[in-house]
């Protein structure tokens, strides 16, 4: 696998034994877009990065630091 391009978020997600299909299904994209998102090929919409925040209680520079 990749390296994650936000190990914080990835972090966050092993904690609770999440996969790129958890964040799929809470963005409401498709399974290779948000491991596309998570690994940095593509960029995470506002709105999305917002509902991450939400969801694992982060604010951006914390949950996004690369």
């Amino acid at each position: 696998m990749d390296k994650p391009l936000y190990p914080n978020l990835a972090g966050e997600m092993a904690k609770r034994g999440e996969s790129a299909e958890t964040i799929a299904k809470l963005l409401g994209v498709s399974k290779p877009i948000a491991y596309s998102r998570l690994q940095g090929k593509s960029d995470f919409r506002i709105g999305e990065v917002e509902k991450l925040c939400e969801y694992y209680n982060s604010d951006y520079a914390t949950l996004f630091a690369k």
